[in-house]
């Protein structure tokens, strides 16, 4: 197979055509994993979020969900091997030996807490600017030089649990010689579809990161030495994320369309209902997603012709809703009778805010603070005062 990240991510979407139910679901289970157990790092120190204690446990609970992690590599590994992924080897490096693991995480979580310490520091002295920003992206790119060299550890332990933190580090080292540039470039080539997702408001990386997964798995393979380019059992063209692509794609402009007309007859009549304001915002999740399908469903050929119905529609879809926002900012601050309804509902969200505070307040008051008290008073209150009239002396 060519090492090229245009024929990794081609074979990575080809692999994954049939295959995204499986590892979207797989992801939820991590994703629901991850919540549990932060839910009860929360529950366990609800007020001691500053404390040692509670920085040592959130350590290491990072270090358990890295290594829980690890099983999703042996799953993608399995997949781009042509081997049947079972979800129970999500607990992998638990009944294998998780030591050369946990010490690998710890060494590397390690030092990106060291860097964050040190960037700290750096910009809480009085540095010149250009200085500061030298020394920060020196600090960065060291640190990201010594992270793309022990990057495929994970996957050489799933290979060989057996194996010692040190023995796992320099081969990764050994593999990653000349490669480093490659690797990051591959990561950097997903930012535009990571754009997309964050329009569809999240939703877009449940398909996005087993995408990304893939390609990692492939890297690696390929930098071992053990991947074989073999012929996808898919159909030309098959792929049910092209029908998503469609349907979205439809949807955007739909969404938009109705949106607009009821936005349009409230400002007529001086009144913007939540309503129109909720599906002005649908256009963005339809649009990114009914692209992001049908980029997807590209393997082996081009894009169908229902995904390029789709990738048509939700371009359209999206372009026109980001013109729609971008004019109506520009046109409501244009507009002085626009500008002082929206001053007027922004000073509304404040009086509710400002209420929902002091409510909040009457509820928990604050306890009052004792004014500390000087020498002089102190000593009065010692001292008891003199009855009235003579004094009386022994």
């Amino acid at each position: 197979m060519s090492s090229t990240r245009q024929a990794i991510k081609k074979q990575a979407r080809e692999l994954l055509l049939g295959r995204y139910g499986f590892f979207v679901s797989t992801h939820l289970l991590y994703f629901l994993v991850s919540l549990l157990v932060n839910q009860a790092l929360e529950s366990i120190f609800p007020n001691w979020r500053t404390s040692i204690l509670y920085l040592l446990a959130l350590f290491i609970t990072v270090l358990f969900l890295s290594v829980f992690r690890t099983g999703l590599c042996r799953l993608y590994l399995s997949l781009c091997r042509r081997q049947s992924p079972k979800r129970g080897d999500m607990a992998y490096a638990f009944s294998h030996g998780a030591e050369p693991l946990l010490l690998f995480y710890f060494f590397l979580y390690l030092s990106l807490f060291a860097l964050i310490f040190l960037l700290a520091f750096l910009w809480s002295l009085s540095v010149f600017l250009p200085a500061a920003l030298l020394l920060t992206g020196a600090l960065l790119g060291i640190w990201l030089y010594f992270f793309l060299g022990v990057v495929l550890v994970p996957y050489l332990y799933t290979d060989a649990p057996w194996k010692r933190t040190t023995e796992l580090i320099r081969e990764s080292r050994a593999l990653m010689q000349g490669r480093k540039l490659s690797y990051f470039l591959l990561l950097l080539s997903f930012l535009g579809l990571f754009l997309l997702c964050l329009l569809s408001f999240g939703i877009g990386l449940l398909w996005l990161v087993p995408y990304l997964e893939t390609s990692k798995a492939l890297f690696y393979l390929e930098a071992a030495g053990d991947l074989e380019a073999q012929a996808s059992d898919f159909p030309s063209g098959y792929s049910s994320l092209e029908t998503a692509s469609v349907v979205l794609g439809v949807l955007a402009p739909v969404f938009l369309i109705s949106s607009f007309l009821t936005l349009m007859a409230g400002l007529g009549i001086g009144v913007i209902s939540l309503h129109s304001l909720s599906m002005l915002y649908l256009p963005l999740p339809c649009g990114s997603l009914a692209i992001l399908c049908a980029l997807l469903s590209r393997g082996r050929y081009a894009v169908g012709g229902k995904g390029k119905s789709g990738l048509v529609c939700g371009m359209l879809g999206l372009c026109l809703t980001l013109a729609l926002f971008i004019g109506s900012f520009v046109y409501t601050f244009t507009n002085p009778q626009l500008r002082s309804m929206v001053n007027n509902y922004l000073e509304q969200l404040e009086e509710l805010y400002d209420s929902y505070e002091g409510d909040f307040s009457e509820e928990h008051p604050e306890p009052e603070e004792i004014p500390e008290e000087t020498p002089r008073e102190r000593r009065k209150e010692e001292v008891p005062p003199f009855s009235q009239g003579e004094p009386e002396f022994i």
